[in-house]
């Protein structure tokens, strides 16, 4: 996913994608509700002098963090799609309701079927029918067991799996998918990523990934709210970035600075708090805790494990922006 996401973000500058991540516009209000202040937004510096600084050369290698954040990147694409997309519609589908017995898990397999592969699932299994026919779902096995009365012994998934049966668009899902060729896909880390399109065709503030907030925001009738208050702004950007508050004298150096520019206040902080040491610390806590680091054993004896220099090899390759490869 990491290697993903930074990927798929390569088109755009590291600012821009701060800017939409911190520029302070996170609250919504119902659209018609009267503004005390016109929405303003961070605009894009010159991407001259992002390539000189060495902090934003690090930023653009941790692009996914930032994107994980903000957690809306092409999300709205997705919705207006109108074509079914088998990791995106069908894999829960049949993840969820079809795998257990009919996976890549030869031993637990039931009748011979196999619907993880798209090969397989065309042969069938043990009844000799087809489990999946392109193009005429009303032939196809899965459709057919799929739609037996839910008190069937046919019916799938059965009944002593004591999953219910599938819902109806979930029904309309697989439907249209196998009267579409019934296509699969690899899992989605080994599909080389396309840039989305802007959902809209002018983007008000001229960030080109916000285009896709406005547009959730426009079918959902919200609108971002005012931007946040520099001495808001300052205690995000020190939580997101290093995990910790600022201190006073911190916060004291960022609103004297925001007087006399705020864009220059917050470019000048984000590349201070890229290159402190307590950037690493705070992100390396992702990949320790998916690997279950600790330094002890816990339970009842909690002896100590000897651990540290892996946290600290983690910890300085994020603050070295050690490449992926």
């Amino acid at each position: 996913m990491f290697l993903f996401a930074s990927r798929y973000l390569q088109g755009f500058s590291c600012i821009q994608i701060k800017a939409a991540l911190m520029r302070g516009t996170v609250g919504r209000r119902p659209l018609g509700e009267p503004s005390t202040a016109a929405p303003q937004f961070v605009s894009r510096p010159g991407k001259a002098a992002l390539c000189r600084s060495a902090v934003f050369r690090r930023a653009t290698g941790h692009r996914l963090l930032v994107a994980t954040l903000l957690g809306v990147i092409g999300a709205p694409a997705f919705a207006q799609s109108s074509k079914v997309e088998f990791n995106r519609d069908v894999r829960p589908i049949l993840s969820e309701n079809c795998f257990t017995c009919h996976g890549q898990d030869g031993g637990g397999r039931k009748g011979k079927l196999r619907l993880d592969e798209r090969e397989a699932a065309l042969i069938g299994g043990k009844s000799e029918s087809p489990g999946i026919v392109p193009g005429q779902p009303d032939e196809s096995e899965v459709i057919l067991r799929i739609t037996e009365p839910s008190d069937s012994d046919d019916r799938m998934p059965p009944l002593d799996s004591k999953k219910p049966p599938l819902k109806p668009e979930e029904i309309a899902v697989l439907r249209q998918w196998i009267a579409d060729g019934a296509e699969y896909q690899p899992h989605w880390a080994f599909l080389p990523p396309d840039r989305a399109k802007l959902s809209l065709e002018k983007v008000t503030h001229g960030n080109p990934i916000d285009s896709f907030v406005e547009a959730k925001h426009h079918a959902t009738r919200l609108r971002a709210s005012s931007p946040a208050a520099p001495e808001v702004l300052v205690r995000r950007l020190y939580l997101d970035l290093t995990g910790l508050p600022p201190t006073l004298a911190e916060m004291d150096e960022f609103l004297a600075a925001a007087v006399r520019s705020r864009k220059d206040a917050y470019e000048a902080l984000v590349d201070k708090l890229l290159a402190s040491p307590r950037y690493g610390e705070k992100w390396a806590r992702l990949w320790l805790d998916v690997a279950r680091y600790a330094d002890s054993d816990g339970y009842e004896k909690d002896l100590p494990r000897n651990q540290w220099a892996w946290r600290d090899w983690v910890i300085g390759a994020i603050n070295s922006d050690k490449p992926y490869n």
